[in-house]
């Protein structure tokens, strides 16, 4: 009985295993340090009074566990609510155990720092925090409330925990309004969150769970292994604020898992920020930068650079290249430059997004060379989704040159001469970055290479390099060995004039010809001139926006002088039609009672008109309208008859 006792527990035990997701197995643990910082907390912080002046100046391990120790004790005098901190020393807290600073469960008590604290770039290492309570929070701090929390550099710290989990910060959350900022923050490390994935395991390089925070130029290097909610930035956010902020570790867990947020969500923001860490999951939502994006969040000018793995066979993964699913918010100029693998052989994973629910994309790509299977959004069967190109790997980055760096890092490449087996080249100027080349301007170019060399010893026809200088609303390239320039304005332009040394020529087909070395080619586009169907047709939609300011006023001879005021609107409504050719003119009207039909009494080009006639004694009610004609003299829109201001005037001659 013993015996069967025993095997049935192994087996037990092996099926418990086997059911364990595989990021658990994805580290060994830090060694646990003896003691807890807690029990070696000093008396005393090196210096400082608390105030922005004299901020209380922090040097040793000891001192910072005094920080610690105070916030968590829940005494109010030692709370240090709005008080100003300082390191003033690196500081190593290998020894002991790390007790975070504000403990508790985010779904009990808990003791939140509410003060401001400064790194000043002094380096925090050694950091073990290991917190096997239920829902408890950990990281250097455990939970923040209103704070600012600047200049921290935590090199390879060690988070575990059964809650929310960050190297920095476990729990930054509160109320509306607190405004929690963290600014120039730098972690690398280990965060370790429990294997279960009931709601509030939250697991980030930086913050485990984000409310009503920001963050500025903040990286995180980390390797999560997470469970339900993971990112390599942040785990869950709610109306959070990211800008030039930067994930870098690998991630791994269950379920929403994201290269840079496991969840972002409620007209949250995020700009100029990227991922770059291998992103893995058992489970669905999974994306190389986010893993569930909802409610009216904004990305814009971010990158996926991480490959993308899904380990779901069965039901929908729901992963994406960028995103796991997109629920209602904005994407744009943003792009995903990572592999996707996902395994199920009922959904598909998408280039750029897993699953699109109503969300708005505008200016975004993904890797086509590496996922030529996907399209750009996943699901039962991939879709396409207008404004997500399908890219190569090449124009992908280029994309994120432009849209995340701000442009291409142009070097200069030395010439290579071609051999029988390799192409050549002169000398010419790449992006370090994404090694497109660039022209003089440091505008993308076509490659000029030079060919092999024959078999003989010859070359075959010379490569021209002419300067070509390229106005603004086109580009341009070179073929046929650089003696052919071809031309391509952007939409809506065309071709205003070439010169080649100065002197004008033809262009057809939009290509000129006859190049050679030497010589400097100009293109300058303008803008192509709309039809007179669609002259008409703006003309009248915009006389239908603008509203005439009409006033009537009384001259010296007691005649009643009608004037059109051109405000600043009207000025450059009629600026735009007369540069078309058209011409405006104003009809001014008049009648005895306010209610009947009002008489024409001039139409003329002038916007006043004199009224010198009338019955004595008898009211006149004044109107005027705008009308626009054609060069040929048809009428072809008109604003809205327009009562005058002090509309009524009294005959008195």
């Amino acid at each position: 009985m013993k015996k069967k006792r025993i095997v049935g527990l192994l087996l037990s035990m092996i099926v418990c295993i086997a059911m364990m997701p595989v990021a658990v197995f994805a580290e060994t643990p830090a060694a646990e340090p003896a003691g807890v910082w807690s029990d070696y907390a000093e008396d005393a912080f090196a210096g400082g009074t608390g105030t922005v002046d004299a901020p209380y100046q922090i040097a040793t391990a000891g001192q910072l566990a005094k920080l610690a120790a105070d916030i968590n004790s829940g005494e109010k005098d030692k709370n240090h609510s709005k008080e100003y901190f300082i390191l003033t020393e690196d500081i190593d807290l290998s020894a002991h155990r790390w007790v975070p600073i504000g403990s508790g469960s985010h779904k009990g008590s808990f003791h939140a720092f509410g003060g401001h604290f400064n790194g000043k770039g002094n380096k925090i290492t050694g950091l073990y925090v290991k917190e096997e309570r239920d829902d408890y929070s950990a990281g250097l701090f455990g939970a923040v409330g209103g704070i600012t929390i600047e200049n921290v550099i935590i090199e390879n710290g060690y988070v575990e925990a059964n809650g929310r989990a960050g190297i920095l910060v476990g729990n930054a959350t509160q109320a509306y309004g607190c405004n929690k900022q963290f600014i120039n923050c730098t972690v690398s490390g280990t965060v370790k969150n429990s294997s279960s994935t009931e709601d509030g395991r939250q697991s980030g390089g930086l913050v485990g769970y984000n409310s009503y925070g920001s963050y500025e130029n903040c990286t995180a290097d980390v390797n999560i292994i997470g469970a339900g909610k993971a990112g390599g930035f942040v785990g869950e956010d709610y109306n959070g604020k990211y800008s030039n902020c930067t994930a870098k570790g690998k991630v791994s867990g269950a379920w929403f898992v994201g290269g840079f947020a496991g969840i972002i969500w409620w007209e949250s923001n995020a700009e100029k920020c990227a991922s770059y860490g291998k992103v893995e999951a058992i489970d669905w939502n999974v994306g190389g930068f986010a893993g569930y994006v909802k409610s009216k969040v904004q990305i814009k000018n971010c990158v996926a650079f991480s490959d993308v793995t899904s380990a779901v066979t069965g039901g929908e993964p729901k992963t994406g290249g960028f995103a796991g699913t997109n629920d209602n918010s904005t994407i744009s100029n943003s792009h995903a430059a990572g592999k996707i693998t996902a395994s199920s052989s009922e959904y598909v994973a998408g280039g750029l997004i897993g699953v699109d629910a109503s969300g708005i994309y505008s200016d975004c790509s993904y890797d086509k060379e590496k996922n030529a299977e996907l399209k750009a959004a996943g699901g039962a069967s991939g879709v396409e989704t207008a404004n997500i190109a399908a890219e190569t790997t090449q124009k992908v980055l280029s994309n994120i040159c432009i849209d995340y760096y701000d442009g291409h890092d142009s070097k200069t490449v030395s010439a290579k001469e071609a051999t029988t087996t390799e192409e050549g080249w002169a000398e010419h100027s790449e992006c370090s970055r994404c090694g497109v080349w660039l022209n003089s301007e440091g505008k993308e170019t076509e490659k000029e290479l030079i060919p092999k060399k024959s078999s003989g010893g010859g070359y075959y026809n010379p490569v021209q390099r002419p300067e070509i200088i390229t106005g603004e609303g086109g580009k341009t390239s070179l073929e046929n060995n650089g003696t052919t320039l071809v031309i391509t304005p952007d939409e809506g332009m065309q071709i205003s004039k070439v010169t080649v040394n100065g002197n004008e020529v033809t262009v057809t087909d939009n290509k000129v010809t006859g190049l050679k070395t030497g010589d400097k080619v100009e293109v300058t586009f303008t803008k192509i001139p709309p039809t007179k169907e669609e002259l008409d047709k703006a003309f009248k939609e915009k006389a239908g926006e603008i509203e005439l300011v009409v006033r009537t006023s009384k001259t010296s001879k007691n005649n009643i002088k009608v004037t059109v005021k051109l405000t600043p609107a009207l000025e450059a409504f009629i600026k735009e039609i007369k540069s078309a050719g058209y011409t405006v003119k104003y009809k001014f009207y008049r009648s005895a009672n306010k209610s009947s039909k009002y008489a024409a009494r001039i139409t003329k080009e002038e916007a006043e008109y004199l009224n010198t006639e009338g019955k004595k004694d008898k009211k006149y009610y004044y109107k005027a309208k705008l009308l626009i004609y054609d060069n040929e003299g048809n009428l072809v829109a008109q604003t809205e008859l327009k009562q005058c201001e002090y509309g009524v005037r009294t005959w008195s001659k």
